[in-house]
């Protein structure tokens, strides 16, 4: 970063220097990370506000190179706990250089060719559709990018909650990440934007892309949605199906619920009582699975998927990702439950603020510890009131537990921030 001075001598004459200074996110992101919480606190110390600081971070994360858990898992620690909490923000520092692989920023993405750069917006709509079908995350990164230059920061995140409603990959890392990206650029500002678009983009191609041949079933099914959102579907105002829904996600196959639920909507059940029961099913895969991270994943991806959809402006693209939240459960569903039903989850009320603390004393490097609960309470809000109730009944189950040891570097957290 150049800062300019100016010193007026007398007579009105002006000198202009520049001197460099070290960008704040790189420099916090080549700090060791023994040194990262002193190195934050200082500044904390200083004066920079806890909200200011937060930005510094949310852009580190969509820019280091490291774990993705560790990135999604400091974005969630700021939707769950807000922009105040310095501790919260401290826990994110310590997540963030754990997950960091290497030191300093990446380097930055090819240019957006001249070629893209003149084409018009529907032209680079289809680039980018082809480059998916085709597997190539090259194509998908330089098409989402062009867009952005092309119309600005709207026109990406549709098209990033486009590519959601086709992502096929294990554990709907990339969905997750697409999402989480375009929150911590509207928090943090777009001028990450190149590189954030470039990884999200690449995070949606399965690993060895234009090595494999697309998964046919997949693609069959996106197929099958895209021709049940060509002739959009009336919003229904319904709301008595939510229990057949998890039902069916018990038992059904991806295109069987997929089917099923397109089948609801056409007849006019409310898109709200569909997602009611597909959180429901992903919180019951969740809590009973004996193997607890794929139904975590479950949650996970559901949340990533209904917040795409709360999020975009065009039916279609809502169409889309209601069918693809259906499509993906079933595959998500551990294979070995224990004998726990969701609606045997007695509704309560949580207090917010005391799982933040419990997640913030206990959580340390589980990723997963993070990023489930900050999904079950953003779930629970926008649910009905008894679903939201059933939502927070079970998220003890996967929280961390009131025994377990403390986060490994909660003192020295404190002790910075002191």
């Amino acid at each position: 970063m150049t800062v300019t001075r100016r010193t007026v001598l007398a007579g009105g004459l002006v000198l202009v220097g520049c001197s460099k200074r070290t960008d704040p996110v790189v420099e916090l992101l080549k700090v060791p990370r023994t040194d990262a919480l002193r190195h934050v606190g200082k500044r904390l110390r200083a004066g920079l506000k806890v909200r200011d600081a937060w930005v510094e971070v949310l852009r580190a994360a969509l820019r280091f190179q490291g774990e993705v858990h560790s990135r999604l898992a400091t974005l969630s620690m700021r939707q769950m706990a807000g922009g105040d909490d310095p501790l919260a923000l401290m826990w994110a520092v310590d997540a963030l250089k754990l997950g960091q692989t290497a030191a300093g920023t990446p380097s930055a993405p090819r240019a957006v060719p001249i070629n893209l750069r003149r084409a018009s917006v529907e032209h680079l709509r289809k680039r980018l559709d082809e480059a998916f079908d085709a597997l190539d995350p090259f194509g998908c990164s330089i098409c989402l990018r062009a867009l952005f230059e092309a119309s600005g920061k709207a026109e990406a995140a549709e098209a990033l909650y486009r590519m959601a409603a086709r992502e096929d990959g294990a554990g709907g890392h990339g969905t997750m990440y697409a999402v989480q990206a375009v929150r911590a650029l509207d928090l943090a500002g777009w001028r990450d934007a190149q590189v954030a678009l470039d990884q999200a983009a690449r995070r949606m191609m399965p690993p060895g892309s234009r090595q494999h041949e697309p998964d046919a079933a997949a693609c069959d099914l996106y197929k099958a949605h895209r021709a049940r959102s060509a002739q959009p579907w009336k919003v229904g105002a319904r709301r008595g199906e939510a229990r057949s829904v998890l039902d069916a996600a018990r038992t059904g196959t991806r295109a069987s619920l997929s089917a099923g639920v397109g089948m609801l909507l056409a007849r006019g059940e409310s898109p709200a009582s569909v997602w009611d029961g597909l959180r429901l099913a992903a919180a019951e895969f969740a809590v009973s699975g004996e193997v607890q991270r794929l139904g975590v994943h479950a949650f996970d991806t559901l949340n990533a998927l209904r917040v795409a959809s709360a999020r975009s402006s065009r039916p279609a693209t809502r169409q889309l990702l209601v069918l693809q939240a259906a499509e993906r459960l079933p595959g998500l569903r551990p294979v070995t439950r224990r004998p726990l039903r969701i609606d045997e989850a007695k509704p309560r009320k949580v207090d917010r603020a005391k799982v933040v603390a419990r997640v913030l004393q206990k959580a340390g490097a589980d990723w997963h510890a993070v990023k489930y609960p900050a999904a079950v309470l953003e779930e629970a809000a926008a649910s009905s009131a008894d679903v939201g109730a059933r939502l927070l009944g079970a998220i003890d189950a996967t929280l961390p537990k009131p025994d377990a040891p403390d986060w490994s570097r909660l003192a020295d957290a404190r002790a910075a921030l002191a």
